[in-house]
């Protein structure tokens, strides 16, 4: 089971202020340079992942060895693939713990904000490791509670093809099926010509997340 370490991360402070709206004061004296310079070394951004046969699909869902995952658009983006590649990925409870200690709100967002972009770095990088080794031109994922059409329960399944590797990593599912660190990204990864983004079939307005926008007419073609 591959795992992935030494991930670099390279984001420039200017880029995390133009990302996270930042008002262009952060830029004054050099304090918010210095502050993410700081903060960057925090990150422990490691992965884990497997390549997979699909022994079995349908229209509701397709069979990963033993393991079986209901869903009617990871069914469709795989229809004309042969494997799969489930993963996991985080960057590590460093920087959480440094967020949780700030008594500052305006911190507190920061943080939370480098998190979040470090964790899509970790995605990128990972992907193109994936691509590279394995000969593949493009890659696509999905994660567990990201539609409805595929629930967070299946965390469960996901973790049970990854049990070994989850725990080199450092990342752990908890009852809720909550992924400890906070910051990191489960899912299967997939073959596609056009990269998918489950963004694409979310209604849901003002997220912050959002990386595509919503089609209606998509989310139609998918039956769900």
């Amino acid at each position: 089971m591959p795992v992935i370490e030494n991930i670099p991360i390279r984001m420039k402070p200017a880029d995390i202020r133009k990302k996270m709206r930042l008002p262009e004061k952060y830029a004054e004296r050099g304090e918010f340079d210095r502050f993410v310079a700081e903060v960057l070394p925090l990150l422990q951004p490691r992965a884990v992942y497997e390549l997979e046969e699909i022994t079995h699909k349908n229209d509701l869902g397709i069979q990963v060895g033993r393991i079986l995952f209901n869903s009617r658009v990871l069914a469709r983006n795989v229809r004309d693939a042969e494997r799969v590649f489930p993963f996991i990925l985080t960057i590590g409870d460093r920087l959480e713990k440094k967020a949780a200690e700030e008594d500052d709100l305006l911190c507190q967002y920061v943080l939370e904000g480098i998190g979040d972009l470090a964790l899509h770095a970790v995605d990128r990088y990972v992907k193109e490791t994936v691509c590279r080794m394995h000969g593949i031109t493009r890659l696509s994922s999905m994660s567990p509670g990201s539609l409805s059409d595929w629930p967070i329960e299946e965390q469960k399944p996901l973790f049970s093809l990854l049990k070994q590797g989850s725990g080199v990593i450092g990342v752990r599912l908890t009852d809720n099926l909550l992924m400890l660190p906070r910051k990191s990204l489960s899912g299967i990864y997939f073959s596609t010509k056009r990269e998918f983004f489950s963004c694409r079939l979310c209604p849901r307005e003002n997220c912050p997340g959002r990386l595509a926008p919503y089609d209606d007419e998509l989310k139609k073609s998918y039956r769900i």
